[in-house]
């Protein structure tokens, strides 16, 4: 899925012959005079805008459907439709588009934060290595010093 969601991909059903956006009918409740919202579907499960089906209809062989190359033939094609549809800006993938991005974001923090603490853990162990030679230095003189003066007695 791209980065930039535009709403042109709201469309998730296309017909398969035109490859245009299918309008999508949740019920029946469209116009009988408007047929142009009408969508089909073949016995290869493929869909169908009314514009396709209508040219189905008009060739008498019937077409082949461009997504299978099965042949097409209008009696064998029903209307259907669409209880829900989930296309790419449905709320479901907007969802997962938005949990994406924001674990990306927090991978980019703890990868961050990680190279931030490892350079801090580098410079504490140079600090202590460095505080570790002087205390060492401090007790060779203080070794030194003892051992050249004579013990009384």
């Amino acid at each position: 899925m791209s980065k930039n969601l535009t709403q042109q991909d709201e469309q998730a059903v296309t017909c398969s012959m035109c490859r245009k956006p299918v309008p999508v009918v949740t019920n029946d409740k469209t116009p009988a005079h408007n047929t142009s919202l009408y969508t089909y579907l073949t016995r290869c499960s493929h869909i169908l805008c009314h514009i396709c089906y209508t040219n189905v209809g008009c060739v008498t062989t019937g077409m082949k459907c461009k997504k299978c190359k099965k042949e097409i033939k209008q009696e064998n094609v029903i209307r259907v439709y669409f209880p829900e549809v989930s296309g790419p800006l449905s709320k479901e993938v907007r969802d997962a588009h938005e949990k994406v991005g924001q674990m990306k974001k927090d991978l980019a923090e703890w990868r961050e934060s990680d190279k931030k603490l490892r350079d801090r853990v580098d410079e504490i162990g140079t600090m202590v290595e460095e505080e570790r030679r002087k205390l060492q230095d401090l007790i060779n003189e203080v070794n030194a010093v003892l051992k050249s003066k004579p013990r009384a007695t």
